[in-house]
């Protein structure tokens, strides 16, 4: 195993005894007592038995049984308690993964989310945790495996080694307890290899459990059943005509992954046929030593019980050990996407300097910036230079694919730029302190969310609202006839996934939603990406008169692919290949041939 595995299953491990340092310590003491129970059964039923051959009392005889029995029922409670505890265990690391997973997406820097190479991993890693009980759980089921295996070969040699050694006249037979032990190990040791042998033949095949559920086949059917559950596309298979190809290339996907289950079947029906062959001639060369060592009076018929007893559950955890060792590759390679995953760096430059003089008097300056996108060559915005003054009202129009809204990331900071400098009142914005920083603004993106969460938790994003102001916001968003419906509104979940008395809302009504909780949050800096994107003409010019109300002598900036948004602004800002090629006022830039007249002109006959 190479150094970064290595490194990455200590990290793991580490990182979580962090978090939980109770659950190693817990898996350890179950194991240890796992391995012990057997052993303390096997000991008192060789001294019982030694006890009635050599003619020991009743009495004497029944203390030792109930001894052996009482201790038997409570190693069987505890069995059955660490069982229950496993099974929980199992539960538990399944919600410790998913919490560790959900944890790093929300805290991740935005800019990794859309990074294509830190999403094939942050995707590689989720599929890794979708199957059994994660990361984490991986990694417990084989510290499970070794630590039972260590301990109860660690028993197996505590009880065997003393009844082969401690005899006088050992030395004097041909089968001396030395070359017992020596043969028991090298037998032992044979038997290892192979079972490793074997478990290396089925992973350098392809057909261990971990490389099946990761086969291309196998994400192609997990595909399919994932995007045939979304009730949408039923509909667009059904008009298209597609049911018959989606059925043939998903029968054809399920045919390879159930020839390579066959194949994995027989294999592994080899292994287990090949290994108990060889258990079974190991057990007998050890039971031969054992029965011929109690024929020349070296052994008791309950030392030869012990020992046999003691073999049995060392082959036992031999296999323990083996599966350990199988295991390990795959939780290495777990172990390294999730070292990689929790590296996604976070931005450099945090920043230091407070923004709480900031209110409603700020300048920003964009000098020389060109951006982009991580793992592309081609720049989205390059070489801009513009001003964006406070209490000023900017329109932002301009083509599909022009940089309008990797613009808004860059101002607001989900990019930090490729090249040049952004300025906030001629402080570059990567000093300010970034979650400071943003709070300056209240963006309605073009792709916004609104949560399963309460309707009043969504405008206020917190679990309390301030009625009145949360109110004004929802009325100046254009839900009041919606709202005035529900006198409950603020307590209504949208959607059912948390209340089944949830609220359905529509498109545009969710978009009207998102533009009451920029409203509400009353950061000196607004911003809307296409906010009115899912409404109706009429609802548009609702919504941008009270947004522009609301906005007042703050500043704010409109990004839309309707022009007619531009005649609430003092500004416009004309973006086409990453640059502003014009700018100025509606008046002004009408009155001149360039692009802006061509688009609105394009767009005049909707607006009479």
């Amino acid at each position: 195993m190479q150094k970064e595995e290595l490194y990455s299953i200590k990290r793991l491990f580490l990182d979580y005894c962090r978090m939980d340092i109770k659950m190693p310590v817990m898996c350890l003491i179950g194991a240890f007592l796992k391995a012990m129970a057997p052993y303390i059964t096997i000991v008192l039923i060789g001294r019982l038995i030694d006890a009635a051959t050599l003619g020991v009392d009743v009495k004497t005889l029944i203390s030792w049984a109930l001894v052996a029995i009482v201790l038997s029922r409570l190693l069987t409670i505890i069995s059955i308690k660490i069982k229950e505890l496993a099974s929980a265990k199992e539960e538990y690391m399944v919600e410790i993964t998913n919490r560790v997973f959900a944890e790093k997406s929300l805290t991740e820097d935005y800019e990794h989310l859309e990074d294509l190479k830190w999403n094939n991993i942050r995707q590689q890693f989720e599929a890794m945790n979708k199957s059994g009980s994660g990361i984490f759980g991986k990694m417990f089921e084989l510290l499970d495996k070794i630590s039972e295996g260590f301990f109860s070969l660690l028993f197996s040699l505590v009880v065997m080694i003393p009844l082969i050694m401690n005899k006088e006249i050992d030395s004097m037979t041909p089968f001396s307890g030395n070359i017992s032990t020596v043969i028991m190990i090298v037998l032992i040791m044979i038997l290892l290899v192979f079972k490793l042998k074997c478990g290396s033949v089925i992973m350098k095949e392809g057909l261990d459990t971990e490389t099946v559920l990761s086969a291309p086949y196998t994400k192609k059917t997990g595909w399919y059943k994932d995007t045939l559950s979304v009730i949408e596309n039923g509909k667009d298979i059904r008009i298209f005509n597609q049911l018959d190809g989606v059925k043939n290339d998903y029968d054809d996907a399920e045919d390879h992954i159930l020839l390579i289950m066959k194949k994995a079947l027989m294999a592994y029906f080899r292994e287990e046929a090949l290994t108990e062959i060889v258990m079974g001639i190991c057990t007998i060369i050890i039971y031969t030593f054992a029965v011929y060592r109690a024929y020349i009076g070296l052994l008791s018929i309950g030392e030869v019980i012990t020992i046999v007893s003691a073999v049995t559950e060392t082959l036992k955890s031999n296999t323990l050990i083996v599966e350990f060792m199988e295991g390990l590759p795959a939780l290495a390679e777990r172990s390294i996407f999730y070292c990689q995953y929790m590296d996604m760096g976070a931005r450099n430059h945090k920043g230091t300097i407070a923004t709480e003089s900031i209110e409603n008097n700020f300048s920003f300056e964009f000098e020389n910036v060109s951006f982009k996108y991580p793992g592309t060559d081609n720049y989205v915005i390059k070489n801009l230079t513009l001003t964006l003054d406070s209490g000023s009202k900017f329109a932002v129009v301009g083509p599909n694919g022009s940089g309008k809204t990797t613009f808004i990331k860059l101002l607001t900071r989900l990019y930090d730029v490729t090249e040049g400098t952004i300025k906030l009142n001629g402080i570059n914005i990567k000093d300010y302190d970034y979650d400071e920083y943003m709070r300056l603004f209240g963006v309605v993106f073009q792709d916004f969310s609104i949560l399963s969460f309460k309707i009043g938790e969504n405008v206020a994003s917190d679990d309390v609202m301030d009625d009145s102001k949360g109110t004004e916001a929802v009325a100046k968003a254009g839900l009041a006839n919606l709202m005035g419906k529900m006198p409950d509104w603020p307590e209504k979940y949208v959607g059912k996934d948390f209340s089944e008395n949830g609220i359905n809302l529509s498109g545009g009504e969710k978009q009207k939603l998102a533009i009451a909780r920029a409203i509400y949050k009353d950061a000196p800096f607004a911003i809307m990406d296409e906010p009115t994107a899912a409404l109706d003409p009429v609802s548009e010019c609702e919504v941008f008169a009270g947004f522009d109300k609301m906005v007042g002598k703050k500043t704010a900036l409109y990004i839309s692919h309707r022009l007619a948004s531009c005649k609430f602004c003092e500004k416009i800002l004309v973006f086409k290949d990453g640059n502003v090629v014009q700018q100025g006022s509606h008046d002004e830039l009408i009155m001149n041939e360039g692009l802006y007249k061509r688009l609105w002109n394009a767009q005049a006959q909707y607006y009479a």
